[in-house]
């Protein structure tokens, strides 16, 4: 039956980014579970700030079997989400993604053979900011799964119409 295969719950969990390096920043971003996409990606420097604007950036686009945000968030989590493994064994993996609202042009994210989480933002080819980042859960929303919310209906409505022993 299809209700035993959904997941109980969807989940869409926020990343806070730590930057650290001679220009130390924050950012963060956020991952659906359920669809596999990253969206809300933003940094802030102080006086630099940017991001990736979600209407013109395709985090669905194919990539080595599975798809660029599945990619980028395995290089910030070292979670295994994407067909090919970004581990010490590898190698490096490396992503560039372009700043589309931003004080720099583009970002640079890296996961070395060491597991060094690596970042550069470029203003044209010059370094505008780098060094190491760091990523943990800000906060994470469940939300019960179409297949959960149809099995508390059926139980809800057995309740209100219980089977009467007729005698």
């Amino acid at each position: 039956m299809f209700l035993a295969t959904d997941p109980a719950f969807a989940v869409s969990m926020e990343y806070e980014i730590s930057f650290d390096g001679p220009l130390t920043g924050a950012g963060s971003f956020t991952w659906d579970n359920d669809t596999q996409l990253m969206s809300n990606m933003s940094w802030d420097f102080g006086s630099n700030t940017g991001g990736v604007d979600d209407a013109t950036y395709d985090w669905s686009a194919t990539l080595d079997g599975g798809n660029l945000s599945q990619f980028v968030f395995e290089i910030f989590t070292m979670e295994d989400t994407h067909p090919y493994e970004c581990t010490a064994t590898t190698g490096s993996c490396a992503v560039l993604v372009e700043d589309t609202f931003g004080d720099f042009d583009s970002a640079y994210f890296e996961i070395t053979s060491s597991n060094l989480r690596r970042y550069s933002f470029l203003r044209g080819e010059e370094f505008a900011a780098y060094g190491i980042f760091t990523t943990s859960v800000m906060s994470s929303a469940s939300v019960p799964a179409p297949g959960s919310l149809a099995l508390l209906g059926l139980g809800l409505f057995g309740l209100l119409f219980p089977n009467r022993k007729r005698s």
